[in-house]
């Protein structure tokens, strides 16, 4: 995307979405993978958090951009962008607010 024309349509709002939300999910993979971190953290809802971002923003965002941009191709015709971009950017707050602060409960 460095370098060149994004144009903001829905499928990439879901795709950025989904890619913010794995690497989040990604660096607190890595932190369980230090044994005495790990430790600490199992059986917590940081690991639930954890889960969450990385299965479900990996199955719902990642769904969603692949809905949004093939239902024109499949159908025929557009899905309206004055809906589905909100939906998307509630969806992605939605998310954060839910699973967020159980980062900070653990």
């Amino acid at each position: 995307m460095y370098g060149g024309r994004v144009r903001f349509t829905v499928p990439v709002l879901w795709s950025i979405g989904f890619m913010v939300t794995f690497v989040i999910g990604g660096m607190t993979g890595v932190l369980q993978a230090v044994p005495p971190a790990s430790f600490q953290l199992h059986n917590s809802v940081f690991l639930i958090a954890h889960f969450h971002n990385v299965s479900s923003a990996g199955v719902v965002f990642g769904a969603m951009a692949g809905y949004n941009y093939w239902f024109p191709k499949a159908f025929g015709f557009a899905l309206d962008e004055r809906w589905a971009e909100p939906r998307s950017g509630g969806w992605l707050i939605g998310f954060y607010l839910a699973f967020m602060p159980l980062y900070l409960v653990a």
